[in-house]
């Protein structure tokens, strides 16, 4: 959560930047409802409609349903490791129609945990029932992946804006089809 997305749904927020993160924090770790957080960062009315305005400017990558398809039809299970709010993510999976393709879902505000914590990849593994030898982390998060490989994860950086570090040793993709070799 950006200060900035905050004025594209139209409202201004109180507080600094590091204060407003801090509140996102703690939301996303289920230490205060979405509600609270909103009241937190100094928004005023029905947190609902607030939350609706926030969460309909979250948009899918483009390649994810297709990927999520063609996972489904090869019989691979996919799970879904988040830092949100956990009202968040259960609205966005609905309206993103993603809920019949993610078998398992870690939300950091349901754990208390966040990415990269090995706690989060612990509850993942307990949740499934697989061996983080049998797992394959995508993430565009660079401490995310050093901290699954050093659980002994496969993993593979979706790249984005953010500059990859020389020495960088995780395979490197820019879109889901490249998993398939397309």
């Amino acid at each position: 959560f950006k200060q900035k997305t905050a004025y594209e749904i139209g409202v201004r927020l109180v507080g600094s930047e590091m204060c407003i993160r801090d509140s996102y924090r703690s939301a996303s770790l289920g230490q205060l409802s979405s509600e609270e957080f909103w009241e937190s960062v100094g928004l005023q009315g029905n947190p609902y409609d607030i939350d609706a305005q926030y969460l309909n400017l979250v948009r899918l990558r483009s390649d994810t349903l297709p990927f999520l398809e063609q996972m489904k039809r090869r019989g691979i299970p996919v799970a879904c490791i988040t830092n949100s709010v956990l009202s968040w993510s259960q609205q966005l999976r609905g309206r993103l129609g993603v809920e019949d393709y993610i078998q398992h879902w870690v939300v950091s505000g349901e754990y208390g945990v966040r990415k990269p914590s090995n706690s989060i990849f612990e509850a993942l593994r307990r949740l499934t029932g697989v061996s983080f030898s049998n797992m394959l982390l995508v993430d565009s998060d660079i401490a995310t992946l050093e901290t699954a490989r050093g659980l002994g994860m496969s993993t593979v950086l979706m790249q984005s804006q953010v500059p990859i570090p020389s020495g960088f040793t995780h395979p490197k993709i820019e879109g889901f089809a490249e998993l398939f070799g397309k």
